[in-house]
């Protein structure tokens, strides 16, 4: 199964004539395709979860995801449309998929399966003291071994629930929530804003006073997020060709395989940024 981990739904604010521009590097030079936006921005499988029912296996994308992006699709309707009047579950949907954006791509879900073994290994001797409260006799003496004798499909289901609950955290949720919340809509642009495999652009964290998040969310406009007014206003006060080019230049450097454009003119702009200097 195809599962998008950049939605249909997004990537069509970028179509013309049900097409957008696909920008990747196969192998050397970039190349500029015609695309629909459901033959591009998935990975089959991604998501399918190993070692259960076949009819279980695509829960997390058929699902949790499914209801995350159908809910996003109606309140993105809202944002292009200027309106930021959202309700409850309209703005919760859309801060949900902007986390979902950061978390579901193919690089951060193999992230996650590396490393959630480890993690839970380190802390092992920590938990050992409550594993002691709850084993049952046929267990392992210790954490440790317990967790020795799981095998890859256990971890690997481990990371899928890790990922659905890091997506749906209240506590990022309501910080996202709290946030002061704009459009930006770029007029007389000398060329069109793009997205990517990863278009979030967000500052390290989001607690300080100049937090922040921009999202692209179509060739002439972005959703903001800011701490503060006062920073909502300075993004909102940069010269509408500077801040596109921020804006560009972000999302080809932080881009993993594919820069999505309206299209093919900025070919030599994304031949100069793409995976030439990986941006974590």
């Amino acid at each position: 199964m195809k599962h998008h981990y950049i939605p249909v739904f997004y990537l069509k604010c970028w179509c013309q004539d049900g097409k957008l521009a696909e920008y990747s590097r196969p192998h050397f030079p970039v190349i500029a395709r015609s695309k629909a936006p459901a033959a591009t921005g998935y990975m089959v499988d991604l998501n399918k979860r190993p070692g259960v029912p076949a009819d279980q296996s695509h829960e997390l994308e058929t699902g949790f995801l499914k209801v995350t992006d159908d809910l996003a699709a109606n309140a993105l309707k809202l944002l292009r449309s200027g309106s930021l009047s959202l309700s409850v579950e309209f703005r919760s949907a859309w801060t949900r998929f902007v986390i979902s954006l950061i978390r579901r791509s193919p690089e951060e879900v193999e992230r996650l399966k590396v490393s959630v073994k480890p993690f839970a290994t380190q802390f092992a001797t920590d938990w050992q003291s409550k594993y002691e409260q709850l084993r049952l006799p046929h267990h392992p003496a210790t954490l440790s071994e317990l967790f020795s004798g799981y095998q890859k499909d256990y971890w690997d289901n481990v990371a899928l629930d890790v990922l659905m609950q890091v997506i749906d955290s209240k506590m990022v949720g309501d910080v996202i929530n709290g946030m002061c919340w704009g459009i930006c809509s770029l007029e007389k642009l000398p060329h069109s804003i793009l997205t990517s495999g990863r278009p979030v652009i967000m500052t390290d964290g989001l607690m300080g006073e100049s937090a922040h998040i921009v999202v692209p969310i179509g060739p002439s406009s972005i959703f903001v997020a800011a701490k503060n007014v006062n920073v909502l206003n300075q993004i909102k006060n940069i010269p509408a060709h500077e801040l596109c080019y921020k804006i560009n230049d972000t999302v080809c450097r932080q881009a993993v395989q594919y820069v999505y454009g309206a299209d093919e003119r900025q070919l030599r702009f994304v031949e100069n940024r793409l995976r030439k200097k990986h941006r974590p």
